[in-house]
């Protein structure tokens, strides 16, 4: 027969007090807390989907504006089109001011929020992408807006004063003047 063992020492060595898991256990603030997180994150979440509803809606407006403008083309095109222009250049130019340092700030967070699970599994990165993507798409359709006009006003024949160009790099040096 073997010997015996000291089971009072092993229990005395091996025991580790259960309260001692209570550390990490989630607590009643930690969890409204969490839960707290979830209901904005939500709540932000609807709001991005109706600001890029919202968007879209003016990007449709602006293509209303641009086919009627096409439509009058035979009858030489609207009278204020160098006025068109320039105001859609104005607004353009208002909201690159006013996006591009949002856009900038959104990508800085977007960048800290891919590293954080907790942000990530919260579902806060798909919302900023949208945000991100509804504040680039705002610009575009005001820019593509004016291009069509520029484009209308070259079908006519009139010639304008203002920029008009398809070449990629010089729609960045535009967009970099008008953030100026």
């Amino acid at each position: 027969m073997g010997l015996a063992i000291d089971l009072s020492s092993f229990l005395l060595e091996t025991h580790v007090s259960v309260q001692r898991f209570d550390v990490l256990a989630p607590n009643d603030e930690l969890l409204r807390k969490i839960d707290g997180m979830l209901a904005r994150v939500g709540r932000m979440g609807r709001e991005v989907d109706a600001l890029y509803q919202d968007v879209l809606s003016a990007g449709q407006a602006y293509e209303r504006l641009v086919t009627a403008a096409r439509d009058e083309i035979s009858d030489g095109g609207p009278e204020n089109l160098d006025q068109i222009i320039s105001e859609l250049l104005s607004i353009e130019r208002e909201y690159a001011d006013q996006l591009i340092p949002r856009i900038q700030h959104s990508e800085r967070f977007l960048a800290k929020a891919l590293k954080d699970e907790m942000l990530v599994t919260a579902g806060l990165v798909p919302v900023l992408k949208r945000e991100i993507a509804a504040m680039y798409l705002m610009l575009e359709q005001i820019r593509d807006a004016r291009w069509q006009f520029m484009t209308i006003r070259a079908e006519v024949g009139r010639g304008g004063t203002l920029p008009a160009t398809d070449q990629a790099a010089d729609l960045a040096k535009q967009l970099k003047a008008l953030r100026r």
